[in-house]
């Protein structure tokens, strides 16, 4: 019996990835500070003020899958612990840049035994009001450890969630992203045994689904992935459930499910795979062959 063997990160960091974090993903976190923290400075509105952290939160969660990508890291631990230090970074940087937006003659990067004092003098004079109420002391504090954590939180989220989403041939040294699409296909009634019977190598499980139309709420998603070097490159399979809904203003939106996550496969597997269509083509007129047959 076949054992599944799923796509897992090497570990490997190789030096440049360290480097981009240090370089483009330092100065990519400034510069969305600078802009984060004059926005928050000039917008009076504490509600899309949150909006705005969560969106540079987001940003430099990207930014750090941007540096792990160019960079081939391959290891999640190195790319959670950047995301938590440009996190950080981000949140000393729009600091010292917004004293600098509200007048401050303070350069746009403060000691940080300069800012600890002047983040102490805020908090006892207060910066905002909200509901004619200005909050101060513990309460202001509470209102910035929200927002820090907003902005790194998102950041971690974001890096942990897309960690393993493309895999790495470790061949061919690159990454795994080119995609063949099988399907659409009829929905998988039973996943829990359709993903037993694929982990067994039992492709068949994937043959037998017909292929289907667009316009069906919920199918089936076959995915086939390589490296640029297909000759050389480790094969991947991924399997997704899609549910499409549809809101009041008839927008749809996708719900994608990964039954099987790029599980390694051999190459007349992927061949196997990708001609889907023509296989089960096949063998309807072998069904049909065999039904003429018995007429005779």
């Amino acid at each position: 019996m076949q054992t599944a063997s799923y796509y897992k990160n090497s570990g490997i960091i190789p030096p440049l990835a360290p480097v981009l974090m240090l370089t483009l993903g330092v100065a990519a976190t400034w510069v969305m500070a600078f802009i984060y923290a004059y926005a928050i400075a000039y917008i009076p509105f504490i509600y899309i003020s949150f909006i705005l952290t969560a969106i540079f939160g987001l940003g430099i969660g990207v930014t750090v899958n941007l540096c792990g990508q160019f960079g081939k890291a391959r290891n999640t631990t190195f790319t959670m612990t950047s995301a938590l230090v440009l996190g950080l970074f981000g949140v000393y940087a729009c600091w010292a840049v917004w004293f600098k937006a509200q007048g401050a003659k303070t350069g746009l990067f403060i000691s940080p035994d300069i800012l600890f004092k002047l983040v102490q003098f805020i908090a006892a004079e207060g910066a905002w009001s909200i509901f004619d109420s200005t909050p101060t002391g513990g309460a202001l504090y509470a209102v910035w450890g929200i927002e820090a954590a907003i902005i790194i939180g998102v950041a971690l989220f974001m890096v942990n969630s897309s960690a393993n989403d493309t895999p790495f041939c470790e061949e061919c040294k690159q990454w795994a992203d080119q995609e063949k699409v099988v399907g659409p296909l009829a929905p998988i009634m039973d996943t829990h045994a359709f993903k037993s019977r694929i982990e067994q190598g039992h492709f068949q499980a994937i043959l037998d689904l017909p292929l289907i139309e667009d316009r069906y709420i919920q199918y089936t998603i076959v995915k086939l992935l390589s490296c640029a070097d297909f000759e050389k490159s480790t094969l991947f399979l991924t399997v997704q459930a899609v549910t499409v809904e549809v809101d009041e203003d008839g927008k749809e939106s996708k719900d994608e499910i990964d039954i099987v996550k790029n599980l390694i496969i051999n190459r007349a597997e992927y061949d196997q795979l990708l001609n889907h269509e023509y296989v089960q083509e096949t063998e309807h007129d072998e069904d049909l062959n065999d039904e003429d047959f018995r007429e005779e």
